[in-house]
């Protein structure tokens, strides 16, 4: 395969392949120490930086193997190629690089992301793959997207997840869900779709595989009398600014490593091999960034589902909605932490990472079960201002920073 270098960030199904640089993952770097970029898993890359704008990448981090690089991190995003230590050999990778401002708008708050050279010497390098590999199947152009940035494509995303507590763990929880990342694909001309390792290109179904370094893709026929196929689609119900624009299934027992978005198969479904699939991803987005709206769905308490060969499979999810949140009581009093809301679709789906309308419900009590006579107990709002911001921040210093402004905060 041959690699390339992408001009401008493209928006991807994996929300760390955002076009918004606050989706990617970034790296912390504090003064003058070398801060290993973790994600990637292909080689090593260290980032340190040694003056207010004079930022470097180096392969290891006493600068012995290969001099340190200088790179511009700014506030708009820039592709650029890292050298990295594979196997004893210097390679190359493409990344876009940016850092914020003192003004970046995040779910309708403003913060100071911008690097600092003070008494704190602390920047945010944020960061995302900019390579497409390319390759090609009996005479169709294949590109395929390293998505979760991990320097390696064709894996199975399964075993790349990072932990999110925007789903309802709470607040500095060491075990929290994890948010998928996963490479896509594009074959010819056709959509964006999640890497497979089974897919159909034209008339014909092939067995994917991506040998040594990302070195070539390998690709093998299959016979039509051993994958039998079916028809899969979304049946969602809700309005129309939750609908997911990408629903992703995962393939179970044979069909490890088999996924296909369901989002946009219409009535008569798309065409998959046939056996045992569950719900894997979903994300719905809605307007552009900073002002956007959106939110990731993971399965959740969802259960598996059977493609049968010759048929045609409805996946429901969506309405009706509930809200999850748990109660702990305290003395003669109760206690319910907004930081572990969640939203329940009709298939145990779970709805988090929900911005910039976050949930903002009341709390009632009730004798009875119709809820007459109900009286409230309190409510929660977004947070509004960056001095809120900040008082959430000190108090919660275990929590990614950039997830404060997804939970909502008591209204006094």
């Amino acid at each position: 395969m041959t690699i390339s270098m992408m001009k401008e960030p493209t928006s991807s199904i994996c929300a760390y392949g955002s076009i918004n640089p606050l989706d990617w993952n970034a790296v912390g770097i504090d003064a003058e120490k070398p801060e290993k970029m973790k994600s990637f898993l292909d080689g090593e890359i260290y980032f340190k930086r040694d003056g207010p704008a004079k930022f470097w990448a180096e392969v290891d981090p006493d600068g012995k193997l290969s001099p340190p690089q200088r790179i511009k991190p700014k506030n708009s995003p820039e592709a650029c190629w890292i050298k990295y230590l594979k196997d004893g050999e210097i390679q190359e990778y493409a990344f876009f690089l940016w850092t914020g401002s003192t003004g970046e708008e995040h779910l309708g708050v403003q913060l100071n992301l911008a690097p600092s050279w003070d008494s704190n010497k602390y920047a945010l390098v944020f960061y995302r793959s900019a390579s497409i590999l390319h390759a090609d199947v009996e005479g169709t152009p294949i590109e395929l997207y390293d998505d979760n940035f991990n320097g390696v494509v064709g894996e199975d995303p399964s075993q790349l997840a990072f932990g999110d507590g925007r789903f309802g763990a709470g607040f500095g929880a060491e075990k929290v869900d994890g948010h998928p990342a996963f490479d896509t694909m594009r074959i010819g001309r056709g959509p964006l779709q999640p890497f497979s390792k089974y897919v159909k290109i034209d008339e014909d179904w092939y067995k994917l595989n991506v040998l040594g370094n990302n070195e070539s893709l390998n690709y093998r026929p299959m016979d039509p009398a051993v994958i039998p196929t079916g028809h899969v689609t979304m049946d969602f119900k809700g309005p129309r600014t939750a609908r997911p624009d990408y629903l992703i299934i995962k393939g179970l027992d044979f069909l490890q490593g088999t996924y296909f978005d369901i989002a946009k198969a219409g009535s008569k479904g798309i065409e998959v091999p046939a056996g045992r699939y569950a719900l894997y991803y979903g994300r719905m987005f809605n307007g552009k960034p900073p002002r956007h709206k959106n939110s990731v769905m993971l399965p959740g308490d969802s259960q598996p589902f059977e493609i049968k060969a010759g048929e045609l499979t409805k996946v429901q999810i969506g309405a009706p909605f509930t809200i999850q949140f748990e109660v702990e009581p305290v003395g003669d009093k109760i206690v319910v932490d907004s930081s572990k809301f969640w939203v329940k679709g009709c298939a145990g789906e779970k709805y988090g990472a929900i911005g910039s309308e976050i949930l903002e419900p009341e709390l009632v009590w009730s004798r009875n079960q119709d809820g007459k006579g109900a009286r409230k107990l309190g409510e929660w709002r977004e947070v509004k201002s960056n001095d809120e911001f900040q008082q959430l921040r000190n108090k919660y210093n275990k929590t990614y920073i950039l997830w404060m402004p997804y939970y909502p905060i008591a209204e006094r």
